[in-house]
């Protein structure tokens, strides 16, 4: 197979892409993986694992840090990557909802102007390969239904990134400019750590596997044995990642804990794994990224990397990802090509899941929809501008919500009107540790934030307090 690929890249190079689209119409690569936070990058500081073709994007493009999921689970997060607008939108919290009659109008308007609609309306060429996910849709098929054509619906854990390369082989000749979703599947194979952990380390009885679809789950488990080839001692002294800085829960919390799930050699041996995962993605997206840096298509492509949320990795001892903190809801965001300013870690700006659609179409010369919350971020990555007009930037959780004001404070309020609230100080507290909401110094900004949460609530048909 390495072989063939090896070819495969270098008729790239040579052949394809001979005739050149229109400049004003650049392709677009739009590469996500699934379930990777902010900090799972090497390029970002972090020694425990290693992703040089990220990195190498980051190098060469624009990165924000502080990107939004609109909700740190896969189907709502998707749907605002694909339409541009929160999934309160069309009254989606979780994986598991499904649109209402009530509000079947509203979704097929915003399917209909999915940016892959709008582009192909222009004239692109729109594919979709990988993991789906979305509204209406099964986790793998149904990519046609926001304005896609299918550019592989299977199993996407090793194949999609040779796919890629032969697709570019075959549509990078003519000048119809091209938008390609390139949607890895890792590292979310995470989520079935847990079922290593109840068999208290051991790899289960395949019969177990299977009731769980074995051919899913072989490259988490592979990393599994890959971990129990070290020295016990050696591995959980100084293999294995340290536990996160803030391992401790968050004082007056409403999160409830997977604290007793793991004991301190489980979440080091999860979080190994998980490593390993981000990196196992990263070699698949090296694979597509070598053949469009050598092709004559690279001069004419923006690139765009990004993740549907993240994992919370042990902090504050959960695991997994639909939770109010950081590890959860920051996600990667690079944009690499034409004049996009290089070399940049943007730490200022906050950045929401909105604002892709309008930033796509501005960048392919598209008009979005007025009604879009989000804002274009072209004039940033180009240097047009230096920084986004002051912003509230809204979470929607599976059973909370949340405001950040100024890249500052989170004030996040659950549905149930029982638990406390949190207002979290990012600046004096960057690892979420200490619940200011009753705080005498902070009263005001609560009573502000409370108000302005629950009018946005209110207005988008959210559970109200």
């Amino acid at each position: 197979m390495k072989k063939i690929l090896s070819l495969l890249m270098v008729f790239v190079a040579a052949n394809c892409f001979a005739a050149k689209p229109n400049k004003s119409q650049p392709h677009i690569i739009f590469i996500m993986t699934d379930q990777q936070s902010m900090a799972a990058m090497s390029y970002m500081g972090n020694t425990q694992l290693s992703t040089p073709n990220i990195d190498k994007l980051a190098e060469v493009g624009y990165s924000f840090t502080r990107n939004y999921a609109t909700n740190p689970l896969c189907l709502p997060a998707r749907y605002s990557i694909m339409t541009g607008y929160y999934p309160s939108k069309v009254g989606v919290r979780d994986n598991v909802s499904r649109v209402s009659p009530e509000q079947k109008e509203a979704y097929d308007k915003t399917r209909s102007k999915s940016f892959a609609n709008l582009l192909k309306e222009a004239g692109y060429k729109t594919y979709y390969g990988g993991k789906v996910h979305l509204p209406g849709t099964e986790i793998l098929t149904g990519s046609e239904k926001y304005g896609f054509d299918n550019l592989l619906s299977i199993d996407v854990r090793d194949v999609l990134a040779h796919k890629t390369v032969e697709a570019l082989l075959e549509e990078g000749e003519g000048n119809t400019p091209l938008c390609m979703v390139l949607s890895f599947m890792n590292p979310h194979d995470i989520c079935e750590y847990g079922t290593y952990a109840r068999h208290n380390y051991k790899l289960p009885e395949k019969e177990v596997w299977q009731s769980r679809n074995l051919e899913k789950y072989l490259e988490v488990i592979r990393q599994m044995e890959a971990a129990e080839e070290y020295p016990e001692d050696e591995f959980y002294s100084s293999i294995a990642p340290p536990l996160p800085v803030n391992a401790a829960p968050t004082d007056i919390t409403p999160i409830k804990s997977n604290a007793n799930f793991f004991d301190e050699k489980g979440w080091k041996h999860r979080n190994w794994v998980y490593n390993r995962l981000v990196e196992e993605v990263d070699t698949e997206i090296g694979i597509v990224l070598k053949a469009l840096m050598e092709s004559p298509i690279w001069d004419n492509s923006i690139v765009v990397f990004t993740s549907d949320h993240g994992d919370m990795q042990g902090a504050h001892r959960l695991q997994n990802k639909p939770f109010p903190y950081e590890e959860a809801e920051v996600v990667p965001l690079i944009f690499t090509g034409g004049a996009v300013k290089k070399g940049v870690i943007d730490k200022d700006n906050l950045i929401s899941q909105i604002d892709l659609v309008p930033t796509l179409c501005d960048f392919a010369g598209v008009s979005w929809p007025e009604d879009l919350p989000g804002v274009s971020l072209k004039p940033i990555l180009t240097g047009e501008s230096n920084n986004l007009p002051e912003r509230l930037v809204y979470v929607e959780g599976k059973s909370w919500t949340q405001i950040i004001k100024d890249g500052r404070y989170k004030y996040t309020l659950m549905d149930d009107p029982t638990l406390p609230a949190m207002l979290i100080d990012l600046k004096t507290d960057p690892a979420e540790l200490k619940n200011l909401v009753n705080n005498t110094d902070h009263q005001k900004l609560k009573q502000e934030l409370h108000a302005e949460l629950v009018r946005r609530n209110k207005q988008e048909n959210l559970i109200i307090q």
